[in-house]
């Protein structure tokens, strides 16, 4: 299978992975003009209820699965430890899309909290382990964990009037993809 895609650029992946994400993301802060709860309250911010659960399952899963082709390709490439860190990583993250809908139910609640905490824990533990990069990525992940600590997560609720919800979920979701993000194009690149 490899042998198919080593003369196969996969950057294209790698950047249609980023842009579904940060381009959802992107969207949805300009429509609430503010940060969101947590990167999976934007799920409730499309209106309709199954066209919003669908297009949450699909920014999770275009955002995942092409991450994950890139991700094990260079780490096999490169001869790196790690690949069950990567596969779990990616495939939580679908789970979380399949979950989409956890205000709903209490058990969703719980299915999507437990893959959101796999696919966060399992990237920072890779980070912390296995990327060359990590002595860059550890400090831009204190920044912005301490950025969401000093603002005190700021919501976009904060702005508008309703009850004062605090954020810090989202800049810590945040971090972790933009430290994933980093480390694979550092894979890609060479470094």
């Amino acid at each position: 299978m490899l042998d198919f895609f080593s003369n196969f650029h996969l950057s294209w992946l790698f950047y249609m992975s980023f842009t579904v994400l940060f381009g959802w993301v992107g969207v949805l802060l300009f429509k609430i003009k503010g940060i969101p709860v947590s990167l999976s309250e934007t799920r409730y911010l499309v209106n309709h209820r199954k066209v919003g659960h669908l297009l949450w399952y699909l920014m999770c899963t275009l955002t995942a699965i092409p991450l994950m082709i890139v991700w094990i390709y260079y780490l096999n490439k490169y001869e790196m430890e790690g690949q069950i860190l990567a596969y779990l990583t990616c495939l939580a993250l679908v789970g979380v899309g399949i979950a989409g809908d956890f205000k709903d139910a209490g058990w969703k609640f719980f299915i999507h909290c437990l893959f959101a905490l796999i696919s966060a824990g399992a990237c920072v533990v890779w980070i912390c382990l296995y990327s060359p990069l990590a002595f860059i990525i550890i400090p831009i992940a204190i920044f912005f964990t301490l950025v969401g600590l000093w603002t005190g997560g700021r919501s976009a609720e904060n702005r508008v009037g309703k009850p004062k919800r605090n954020a810090i979920v989202f800049y810590l979701e945040f971090v972790c993809f933009l430290a994933i993000y980093l480390c694979i194009y550092g894979l890609i690149i060479g470094i």
